[in-house]
């Protein structure tokens, strides 16, 4: 059944979908932090916080995570302050 939901969801919903997740493989699907960070400064914002780091869930590995957490980065965080 979840084969079929899959496929349906896939044909005609969203071409796109993948049942492991948004994993962003398209050229257009990612987010561009500097275009997002011109746009808040330039409306009066201030970076409070930004910071690219490697997330950590409680069933990784620890050793292995350690190992990379300084070499690679999934997720980004960026805090801005209204000033106007």
């Amino acid at each position: 059944m979840a084969n079929y939901i899959n496929w349906f969801i896939y044909r005609f919903i969203n071409p796109r979908y993948r049942p492991e997740g948004d994993i962003h493989v398209f050229p257009d699907d990612h987010v561009e932090w500097e275009k997002v960070l011109d746009e808040l400064v330039s409306c009066g914002g201030q970076v409070v916080f930004e910071k690219d780091y490697l997330l950590f869930r409680r069933n990784y590995n620890e050793c292995i995570y350690k190992a990379y957490m300084d070499k690679v980065q999934d997720m980004h965080v960026l805090a801005v302050k209204k000033l106007k």
